[in-house]
C-alpha cells in the first residue's frame, strides 16, 4: 500500500519532460493498489496493450519506463481513492460525484500545463467531468478517447486491452507516440520500434 504523499511522488518520478499522451483515471485504488506502484490490474492491462501494440514494450525491464519514455503519463482526476463509494442509498454516490467535480480545477490546470497533445479517459464515467476540465484549461478540442475501465469482469479487461492496443497502434502509425533515441540502449530500442512502426505502415497502405 502507497500513502498519498509517497504516491504523488512516485507519480512525479515517473513525468515525462514532453507529455504527449495524457491518460485520465478517476482515482487511486481504495484497495491501496497503484499504476505506478505497478501492482494494480490497470497497470498490468495497460502493459498488456502496450505490449500487444509496441514491441519495444513488450518484455521490457520496466514498463513504467518505457511508458513515460513515450511520452505518456498517467493522472487521477481525484488523488484520494474513491471507487470504494458505490452506495447510492447512503449518500456516498453523492460523495464520489462531488469529489469528481472537485477534481476538474486541478486536473485543468494540469492540462493547462502539460498540453498534451492526446487525452485518454479511462473510466467512461468520468468524461464529462473530463471534457468540462479540458474546457476549463482552453483545451476542449484537444484529441480525447474514452475507454472501457479493466475491473475485476474479464470481460472488461479484454474490452480494454482490445482498445488501447487499438490506439497505441494508430498514434506510433501517426508519429505521436515515439522514443527519443538518447542511449546505445534506447537506440537499440529505437531501431526495433521504427521497424515494427514501418510494418504497421505497410499494412495500412497495403490494406
Amino acid at each position: 500500500m502507497v500513502r498519498e504523499g509517497a504516491r504523488e511522488r512516485l507519480r512525479r518520478s515517473f513525468l515525462p519532460a514532453d507529455v504527449r499522451v495524457f491518460f485520465i483515471g478517476e482515482s487511486p485504488p481504495a484497495a491501496g493498489t497503484f499504476f505506478y506502484a505497478a501492482d494494480s490490474g490497470l497497470y498490468r492491462a495497460t502493459r498488456d496493450a502496450f505490449g500487444a501494440a509496441l514491441p519495444s514494450c513488450h518484455g521490457s525491464d520496466s514498463f513504467l519506463t518505457c511508458f513515460a519514455a513515450f511520452g505518456c503519463y498517467l493522472y487521477d482526476l481525484c488523488h484520494e481513492p474513491v471507487n470504494h463509494l458505490t452506495d447510492r442509498r447512503d449518500g456516498s454516490w453523492q460523495k464520489r460525484l462531488k469529489a469528481r467535480r472537485g477534481g476538474e480545477p486541478r486536473l485543468a490546470q494540469t492540462l493547462a500545463e502539460l498540453q498534451p497533445q492526446v487525452v485518454v479517459i479511462l473510466l467512461r464515467g468520468i468524461a464529462k467531468n473530463v471534457a468540462r476540465a479540458a474546457s476549463l484549461a482552453g483545451y476542449a478540442e484537444v484529441e480525447r478517447y474514452t475507454l472501457t475501465y479493466p475491473s475485476r469482469w474479464h470481460i472488461h479487461r479484454l474490452a480494454y486491452r482490445r482498445e488501447l492496443t487499438a490506439i497505441v497502434r494508430d498514434l506510433a502509425r501517426r508519429g505521436i507516440l515515439f522514443l527519443p533515441c538518447t542511449s546505445r540502449r534506447a537506440i537499440m530500442r529505437c531501431a526495433r520500434f521504427r521497424s515494427a512502426v514501418s510494418v504497421l505502415r505497410q499494412g495500412q497502405v497495403l490494406g
